[in-house]
């Protein structure tokens, strides 16, 4: 496991995830209802590829519960850093 300041993912999300993994990570925060849908995830309004949403979990960004994904603590941290930059 790999420490919250020494993930590159949670320290600079905008340099080190995809603008496809940024955009799903976003919406996984913003929207309540996720599922999988004909071999993709359906995160409120959006459609992304398995590998984008797994890509994600794989970062230590997002987790699967029985009710969806929610971020992870780091999660939490790279979608405020994600939001800071684009205001």
């Amino acid at each position: 496991m790999i420490s919250l300041s020494e993930n590159p993912a949670v320290t600079d999300p905008a340099r080190n995830l995809t603008r496809s993994q940024r955009e799903a990570l976003l919406a996984a925060d913003h929207y309540k209802h996720h599922r999988k849908v004909s071999g993709a995830w359906q995160l409120g309004d959006k459609r992304f590829a398995v590998a984008t949403v797994n890509g994600i979990i794989k970062a230590g960004l997002l987790k699967m519960t029985a009710r969806g994904l929610i971020p992870t603590t780091g999660g939490t941290i790279a979608v405020e850093k994600l939001k800071r930059e684009q205001a």
